[in-house]
């Protein structure tokens, strides 16, 4: 009764379809099959045959026996082992045993006397029939075995069908039509009578009284684990194989009904009528829904489901990234989840037309050719955004929840980027075995993120030097995510806060000469606690194969600071502190803090109300230093590559040195977790109303350091507003002044040899003896060494006043008269937004207009203003301000002499 109501429903809405539109009356018959291009050949025909021997050795009924009259579950645990990480460790355990899976680490078998599945739960199907599914309970919840058997088993014959279908196609042979048709029926029959399960990583998985009209819930499906993935894309690909069999019409009178009908009617059409019930989310996991969708469309000539897709698909692109391309989670997996998606949208919806005559009901619109690529320009700077988030090995850059043993080759070659909207910024220097990349991360993120602003990667030597430990899903996830795990400054031992925080971009340049520099602001981290929350990086280029970062990153408020600094995630190494360190017991918590680490990934563990994170911190030593002070990091192999930090004094310092999980090398196994320790030291401060500067001088090498000796020329009392350093190498020596915006307006002083004057927020001189041969400024007007000086014209700025936003051409129209042609191009327009939050562009050069200048972009500034006056942001997250936009435009002043 139920599944009659189901069918006439679904019949319903076809009609209605039709009646509002009648070119959409086509059928499957009205396309030429294939659609799509399964890419076998003759050639292949031998493999195939023998990767299917199994099936094609069964009978018709042993066939279509195998798929399983009631569907499953995709995630159920081994209770018999803590390997691997939970709800992952089981698979199929194969034709052999049908009912049963195995664990991948253990090797046991499920259910069996020990771990039986003796209890029960039923659910009504959509055909009104009570069903019942058997598991096995203990107190980590309900272990559906057979479940699981029967979710990847129905998969695996998915596959197979495909693969059955592709043989039938280039052999074109009636028995394995025959197989491939057979195979098809069986889920044409079976399917209908499946329940919609609710299939959770967390918590109690059930199936679902499954009535069509009843809402869903988000986690589960029917064909899949996760509703995004409910269209049965291999069925419908095999069945578009093998659409012209005579084995349709032979198995149809057998069994007296038409099975070609059913299968399109009762599967195919059924899972995207199923799916249109469900919530568009705009999701990382949308283009799989689509996918599904226009696979579909095309092969059963139902175009409104073609446009369907593409409509949500324009909306996923037009409202889901970020202004620089990347998409809104930020992190390189998950775009790369996405973008692969669209890819493959768009290579299946290439070249389509729709019927003739035919429009959709929804907007009238009507296709024919489609190029996708075309239709949406954006699509293009989607796909090359990540590029920036790669190092030169082409292993990705494990910031928030991506894949940190993950690589890729890029569009792009690795540059100096500045990724405005994501706030990402990678320093890069060097060519080949020579590049360096220092890279400042303070995004904000949108979900998939860690408590990680203004934490520092440095990549040199072929490696990942100064790591983040990126996405893991094994228990220790919660160490993974925190502050204390990332390249920062931990405030009060708590967590920065993620929820609705954002950083500001304070400089950037790309650096033409041998500095390239990036500042940001971040105290929204801790809100009500800091004042003052800034980390600005410097990369100097040495020689062709020798740079060094000067780091400095001041805080304010709180009483106590942590300043973590980590080694590599990828290999062991030694680390050695030049003080006189004494071991301490237990954890960073404390010698007697109480504590219980994790021990799945749902479990949060717990340190009462202190930060958990500070609990995987052990094996520690330290000392107590009102000076200047170094940690050297060593690979245990043979790689002769190191790096030395060397941080300067503060008054009141504790150096801390310990060891953490560095959780990649597990490769997502529980078990090992313990196995893969890193590197960490602490530079802890502590005191009422506490300010600190932690400035530090970080130097990749080979064989032998080339920094003989960094120091700093100015007090590092509080956070101080202006910081001179001197870096030393054989020859030469290097002064760097890194200067607030408060300092920045007066003449600083420093007490270099010969003194220093300077006007503005970042200089660098570089002598040999007392000849100035490199000189630089960014966002400043006068630095004088000794007899040498160089001035600039102070930053242009006002407020912007227009935004040109046309084909291929981005400015911003500004009423001051600015240097025309290319005298700025390259330089950074920094835009601080009506609501105080700021991003950077590059400019292109200025044109000279009536009443002021156009300030010409690299690019889409992601923001327009109206005509009332208020800025429209046009990206996710979209939204509006009413106030005024300013910029300016940093000014950069470089001198180099030849030796």
């Amino acid at each position: 009764m139920i599944m009659r109501r189901f069918l006439l429903a679904l019949s319903l809405v076809l009609v209605v379809t039709m009646m509002m539109n009648p070119s959409a009356r086509t059928d499957s018959a009205d396309v030429q099959h294939p659609v799509f291009d399964p890419g076998v050949n003759e050639g292949q025909q031998a493999s195939l045959e023998a990767q299917l021997a199994p099936l094609l050795e069964m009978s018709d009924q042993e066939l279509a026996a195998l798929v399983p009259e009631r569907n499953g579950f995709r995630f159920c645990d081994c209770p018999n082992c803590e390997m691997g990480t939970q709800q992952g460790q089981l698979v199929w355990a194969g034709l052999e045993a049908p009912d049963k899976v195995k664990c991948k680490f253990c090797g046991m078998v499920f259910p069996n006397e020990q771990y039986p599945e003796d209890k029960t739960i039923t659910a009504l199907n959509p055909r009104g029939e009570t069903v019942t599914y058997h598991y096995y309970e203990n107190e980590d919840g309900r272990h559906f075995f057979s479940g699981r058997a029967r979710y990847d088993r129905k998969h695996w014959l998915a596959r197979r069908a495909y693969e059955l279908a592709k043989l039938a196609y280039i052999s074109k042979a009636p028995a394995y039509e025959r197989k491939a048709v057979v195979l098809l029926d069986a889920f044409g029959k079976k399917y209908p009578g499946w329940c919609v399960m609710y299939d959770l990583t967390r918590g109690d998985s059930k199936p679902l009284d499954s009535y069509p009209e009843k809402p869903h819930p988000y986690w589960g499906g029917i064909w899949s684990r996760w509703h995004y993935g409910d269209v049965p894309t291999d069925l419908i690909r095999a069945y578009d194989l093998v659409y012209y069999s005579d084995e349709w019409e032979k198995l149809s009178a057998e069994k007296g009904l038409d099975v070609r009908k059913r299968l399109e009617d009762e599967v195919f059409r059924a899972s995207v009528e199923f799916l249109k019930g469900y919530e568009e989310h705009l999701s990382n996991m949308s283009p799989t829904l689509y996918r599904g969708f226009i696979i579909a469309g095309r092969v059963l000539a139902e175009p409104d489901y073609v446009h369907d897709a593409l409509d949500r698909f324009s909306q996923l692109l037009r409202t889901q990234f970020l202004f620089d391309g990347m998409w809104k989670e930020g992190t390189i997996s998950y775009h790369r989840q996405t973008i692969g998606g669209l890819r493959a949208i768009m290579s299946l919806a290439e070249g389509y037309s729709d019927p003739e005559g035919y429009t959709w009901p929804q907007d009238g619109s009507h296709f024919e050719d489609l190029d996708l690529a075309a239709e949406f320009p954006f699509v293009r700077k989607v796909m090359a955004a990540d590029s920036a988030l790669v190092f030169p090995n082409k292993r990705i850059v494990a910031v928030h929840d991506a894949w940190g043993l993950s690589s890729y080759t890029p569009e792009l070659p690795p540059q100096t980027t500045l990724l405005s909207a994501m706030e990402h910024c990678c320093l890069h220097r060097g060519e080949g075995d020579n590049q360096m990349q220092a890279r400042l991360h303070f995004a904000p993120g949108y979900g998939h993120k860690h408590a990680d602003d203004l934490s520092l990667i440095v990549w040199a030597k072929g490696r990942e030097l100064l790591s983040d430990l990126g996405y893991t899903h094994t228990a220790y996830r919660r160490w993974a995510t925190s502050t204390p795990a990332h390249n920062t400054v931990v405030v009060d031992e708590a967590n920065q806060q993620t929820s609705g925080e954002r950083c500001n971009l304070l400089l950037f340049d790309s650096g033409a000469g041998p500095v390239q520099a990036v500042e940001a602001t971040g105290t929204a981290c801790y809100p009500d606690i800091t004042t003052t929350y800034r980390r600005q990086i410097m990369l100097v280029d040495v020689s062709p194969t020798q740079a060094y970062v000067v780091d400095v990153f001041r805080v304010a408020g709180g009483s106590q600071h942590d300043w973590f600094l980590h080694g590599s995630a990828d290999y062991d190494q030694t680390a050695t502190v030049n003080l006189d360190l004494e071991p301490v017991e237990g954890t960073l918590l404390g010698p007697d803090a109480a504590f219980r680490l994790p021990t799945s990934e749902v479990d949060g563990g717990d340190a009462g109300d202190r930060n958990l994170a500070y609990a995987f911190i052990r094996d520690l030593t330290q000392a107590k230093t009102d000076g200047r002070w170094s940690i050297t990091f060593r690979f245990d192999e043979a790689s002769p590559v190191q790096v030395r930090s060397t941080v300067l004094g503060q008054e009141g310092t504790t150096v801390v040195l310990g060891r953490a999980p560095s959780i990649r090398r597990a490769k997502e196994d529980d078990a090992r977790l313990e196995d893969f320790l890193m590197p960490i030291v602490v530079a802890r401060r502590s005191g009422e109303g506490l300010a600190s500067t932690f400035v530090a001088v970080h130097e990749p090498f080979g064989e032998q350091p080339f920094i003989s000796e960094a120091r700093a020329l100015t007090p590092l009392d509080g956070a101080a507003p202006a910081v001179g350093v001197e870096v030393m190498r054989e020859g030469e020596r290097d002064i760097i002044i890194c200067c607030t915006e408060e300092a920045a307006g007066e003449t600083v002083t420093v007490p270099a040899q010969p003194p220093i004057e300077f006007t503005g927020r970042t200089g660098f001189v570089r002598l040999r003896g007392d000849e100035v041969t490199t000189a630089y400024m960014l966002d400043a007007t006068h630095l004088r060494c000794g007899d040498f000086e160089l001035t600039a014209e102070p930053a242009p700025g006002g407020s912007i006043v227009g935004v040109v936003r046309e084909k291929n051409r981005f400015a911003f129209r500004v009423a001051e008269k600015l240097p025309g042609g290319k005298a700025l191009a390259g330089r950074t327009v920094l835009v601080t937004h009506p609501d105080g939050s700021t991003h950077g562009y590059v400019a292109s050069g200025v044109d000279a207009i009536a009443g002021g200048s156009l300030i010409l972009l690299d690019d889409d500034p992601g923001f327009a203003i109206r005509e009332d006056g208020k800025t429209e942001f046009l990206y996710y997250p979209q939204g509006e301000q009413e106030g005024s936009n300013t910029y300016r435009v940093l000014t950069v002043t470089s001198l180099q002499r030849q030796p």
